[in-house]
């Protein structure tokens, strides 16, 4: 009874957020916009995704430009207001030539900017950044910047490196102003890329929606693990910042009733699953290979018992990642409490919500979960509340909205 007492307050709210934004969208509903990625990676890419589709919800007409790639789930987006528009030809490698394909895009598009009546451009990511600022300086129309990464100065010192800093600090000073996802990251941006503290909104990672507190049966059917207890591990698994196989590796001790899914957002080759599959010396492990839809992303997540966001990086990107988690997000968002890094930002929401814990190791992560289960129920509402009141795209939509208005 209290979980749907709590879901309907939940639901309150986002549709009091859905009023705010109906004020906003007589003032925005002539303005077409044109996003751009550039990388055949969208279905990986929940910052985008969802910025997309809440912009359309506010108003604009978007037209999403971006590309295919091979290794990633085919895009689409079913939200009336939002084209998407594909970069000829694909990808074939999960590594893609980022000036090569910045470069395409840019003759590609330019063209389009011309002739398409846009008000307004967002780069999103480093390329969509480069691509707007190079967009904007021959055709005048106004751009903004979707900071995705961080990519902090003092981390590197090649002479190369200097040169792409110089040219990302150039174009990001052309922007009208730029998005990221909460103050810590804002302030590093900020003083790292000399911009304006001002010039910067924020949105976090994270879904457009209520909480939905209806448990997903989805992993549970799909690989019978029917009387288990799932610990979803979802990602691009074999990034360096990746703990899969230290989570593999400590799950060799946990209770015969648990098991780690591994969930790969990205196609990988048989070699890394096989590599991965070796540590799994107790069966412990399920690798779930078939890359999913974002649009599907809600039923994966919801069956999870318990959520994963584990980090292993001494990366200033990472390590500050604060609410650019989109995973974290997307477990909140369907009450499934996690165990995250214990890093600044995740770890703040694990101290003032209550919605698991924080670890600095693999190996700590079995007490952790020990701890959420023995409580499962009251971690699980503040879970959901903390999407409701911190997270919830629709909270912060307008910050975006009004930085288009007041900065054409």
């Amino acid at each position: 009874m209290f979980m749907t007492l709590l879901y309907f307050a939940l639901l309150r709210r986002r549709n009091a957020g859905m009023d705010q934004l109906s004020g906003i969208t007589d003032r925005s509903s002539k303005i077409k916009l044109a996003l751009f990625w550039v990388s055949g990676h969208l279905e990986a890419s929940p910052a985008v995704f969802n910025l997309a589709i809440a912009l359309a919800r506010s108003g604009f007409q978007v037209d999403l430009y971006t590309a295919r790639n091979a290794t990633c789930p085919e895009p689409r987006i079913s939200e009336p207001g939002v084209t998407l528009l594909f970069l000829p030809g694909k990808e074939r490698r999960l590594k893609e030539p980022v000036v090569r394909i910045t470069a395409r895009f840019v003759r590609w598009v330019l063209p389009k900017v011309r002739a398409g009546g846009y008000h307004y451009m967002i780069g999103a990511g480093i390329r969509g950044l480069f691509a707007s600022a190079v967009i904007s300086s021959l055709t005048g129309v106004p751009a903004a910047y979707q900071c995705v990464e961080m990519y902090p100065s003092w981390q590197h010192r090649t002479l190369p490196w200097r040169v792409y800093k110089s040219l990302e600090r150039w174009a990001n000073r052309r922007m009208r102003f730029t998005i990221i996802q909460d103050e810590m990251r804002a302030e590093m941006l900020a003083r790292d890329n000399h911009i304006t503290r001002k010039s910067i909104v924020l949105l976090p990672v994270a879904p457009l929606g209520p909480p939905i507190l209806i448990p997903s049966t989805f992993l549970t059917h799909k690989f019978g693990l029917h009387q288990k207890t799932i610990i979803l591990y979802a990602g691009a698994l074999f990034a360096p910042f990746s703990a899969s196989e230290d989570l593999v590796a400590a799950a060799q001790d946990w209770p015969e009733d648990w098991v780690l899914v591994l969930h790969s957002v990205y196609g990988q080759t048989d070699s890394q699953y096989t590599a991965l599959k070796k540590l799994d010396i107790h069966n412990r492990t399920v690798l779930s290979t078939d890359s999913l839809p974002y649009e599907e992303i809600t039923t994966l997540m919801a069956s999870a018992t318990v959520g994963l966001a584990i980090y292993k990086t001494d990366d200033d990107n990472l390590v500050n990642m604060g609410m650019s988690s989109g995973k974290l997000a997307e477990f909140l968002r369907c009450g499934v409490p996690a165990v995250v890094s214990d890093f600044p930002g995740m770890r703040d929401l694990v101290e003032q919500y209550g919605i698991g814990r924080a670890v600095r190791s693999a190996s700590e992560v079995q007490a952790a979960i020990r701890a959420i289960l023995a409580d499962y129920e009251n971690f699980r509402a503040k879970s959901a509340r903390c999407f409701a009141e911190r997270l919830a795209l629709e909270i912060h939509i307008q910050n975006v909205v009004q930085a288009i208005q007041n900065n054409k």
